[in-house]
């Protein structure tokens, strides 16, 4: 392996054990006391399509199963954002991380033209 290469392999592993954490204390800070939440739709506009994937799978049981749509740039979160006409969003969310990704030079909330 060349140098960097090796700081390539470090930076994603270490990514990686940043997500597990984060993902433990999300899953460790539920109570539990969360109601019924399956007929809400809650809209997230996130920049890590890795962390956007996890949270699809441990996410929607500690939110109370409210039904959830995620996704990783803006060219996708528009439409979706203009849709609710159709079906009202109960909430929008931006998730954290939008520095991080742009000092990585990695798209963030509000980096394309129509935003």
């Amino acid at each position: 392996l060349t140098l960097k290469n090796r700081r390539t392999t470090t930076t994603h592993a270490m990514a990686g054990m940043q997500r597990d954490r984060m993902c433990d204390e999300i899953v460790q800070s539920n109570d539990g006391k969360l109601g019924d939440a399956s007929s809400k739709r809650l809209l997230i506009r996130g920049c890590d399509p890795q962390m956007a994937a996890r949270a699809k799978e441990f996410l929607p049981p500690l939110i109370g199963n409210a039904q959830m749509t995620s996704c990783t740039d803006d060219d996708a979160f528009l439409p979706l954002l203009k849709s609710h006409v159709e079906k009202k969003w109960d909430l929008i969310v931006f998730a954290p991380g939008a520095m991080r990704w742009d000092a990585a030079g990695k798209p963030i909330p509000g980096g394309n033209a129509e935003t």
